[in-house]
């Protein structure tokens, strides 16, 4: 675990697939050998999840010969999604051996992330010194070199005090989230708050009892976003924070804040309804800039901030899904999140103490569903989705018999039934 944790600070070149992490090629070479056959039987989600990135992959290769991608482009795409089928099935089987692997993970994130920086952000702000000064510099910096470390070391702290008290593991990461919004860390911020709130909480999961749960705390999310814009207005003149609310009608309104910070939403519609079932294919050329410049314009944002880099924008797992993959893959990401809710709906049962991790982990999922890029679907899903299937196993489905068949697993557990076929032995 520890190897597959520090891997995620390096990377390497592979013609034709690009970028890697040393921690995919671990798991890519290694998740065979963690039987995937008992551990679809043990963990049933599992295989739903699978399943959902396999109709992905399916959809993104019709996508990609309908629109006659060129092959980089759809192994680059597919890509994406085989290693986070290799990723998940090599955490789940380090978990199911122990969970406490995951502290490991963590610890291991927040040292390598300390010594060796964020490697997705490759060479950004190289050029400045890890120091709090370059921070009032470019606040972006704090984001790209702070936030990666902090992260890990606040979900360690927070399992270990929520052991004495939840109530104060809801304070420290309410006091982690203060510190990322004043240093204009908006999303990380909003995972914490969300988190905090959540590890408050604990009832036996329902309808009724998660609609009260979320009626209670939008009220709170929202006066403390008003609190923020006060502070923001008085205090803030550079940073994103600012630019974009010089941009707003109304800067109380946090749906408003949302499409200008994600304005890639504000073109969805339009590239949907112009290939709505077999979409773009991977990476979504926009070789005249249309969807590019579409999106400037109804985000009100000036000519000075056009960088044309041939893609459609979409910023969003879930809106990747559709314009990558068409309506196929959109189904397949809505199945997957149905599939997710299930195990997430029970977190506030759990006893554990990785509680704490498993609902930063979960909110930043959240998040990332909706408002990242595809590459967090092998980049921070495979973490967070492991932790959700190995803590809540116990509140859902019951382990099956080993040595059954199972039930769940068909044609296309075929691949790992053959990795595990024995040889008879002749009896003496």
């Amino acid at each position: 675990m520890a190897a597959f944790a520090l891997g995620w600070s390096f990377t390497v070149e592979l013609p034709g697939v690009g970028k890697l992490y040393a921690a995919e090629l671990i798991s890519g070479l290694t998740f065979l050998f963690m039987r995937p056959l008992r551990l679809f039987d043990r963990y049933p989600i599992l295989l739903k999840v699978i399943a959902a990135y396999v109709v992905i992959i399916v959809s993104l290769t019709i996508s990609d010969f309908y629109n006659a991608t060129p092959f980089n482009d759809a192994v680059r795409g597919a890509a994406n999604v085989l290693f986070a089928i290799a990723s998940l099935i090599f955490l789940v089987g380090i978990f199911d051996k122990g969970p406490s692997a995951v502290f490991t993970l963590l610890l291991v994130f927040f040292i390598s992330k300390l010594l060796f920086g964020e490697a997705q952000y490759a060479d950004t702000f190289s050029d400045l010194e890890f120091s709090l000064s370059s921070v009032e510099v470019n606040r972006n910096y704090f984001k790209v070199r702070y936030v990666p470390f902090i992260t890990p070391l606040a979900m360690l702290a927070g399992c270990f005090v929520a052991i004495f008290s939840r109530q104060l593991c809801g304070v420290l990461f309410i006091s982690v989230a203060m510190v990322y919004f004043y240093f204009d860390a908006r999303a990380a911020g909003l995972v914490f708050a969300v988190a905090a709130m959540a590890v408050t909480v604990k009832f036996r999961p329902s309808y009724r009892k998660t609609l009260a749960a979320i009626v209670v705390s939008l009220p709170i999310l929202y006066g403390a976003y008003v609190i923020y814009v006060n502070y923001a207005l008085d205090n803030l003149s550079a940073g994103n924070m600012a630019m974009q609310m010089e941009q707003m009608n109304n800067p109380y309104n946090p749906f408003e804040l949302l499409l200008i910070g994600r304005s890639e939403w504000r073109i969805f519609g339009t590239a949907v309804a112009d290939s709505p079932v077999f979409g773009f294919g991977s990476w979504a050329r926009d070789p005249d800039g249309k969807y590019y410049l579409l999106r400037l314009q109804n985000a009100n944002l000036g000519a000075e901030k056009v960088i044309l880099n041939g893609l459609i924008p979409v910023h969003s797992v879930l809106g990747a899904a559709w314009i990558w993959a068409g309506l196929l893959g959109f189904l397949a990401a809505v199945y997957l999140a149905r599939v997710l809710l299930q195990p997430i709906r029970v977190l506030p049962m759990l006893t554990s103490p990785l509680l704490p991790a498993a609902l930063v982990l979960t909110a930043g999922l959240g998040w990332d569903y909706f408002f990242s890029p595809f590459q967090a679907i092998r980049l921070s899903f495979p973490q967070a989705i492991a932790v959700l299937i190995v803590l809540t196993a116990p509140y859902l489905n019951r382990p099956q018999n080993m040595r059954t068949r199972p039930r769940h697993v068909g044609a296309l557990a075929l691949p790992f039934r053959i990795s595990q076929v024995r040889l008879p032995t002749r009896k003496t």
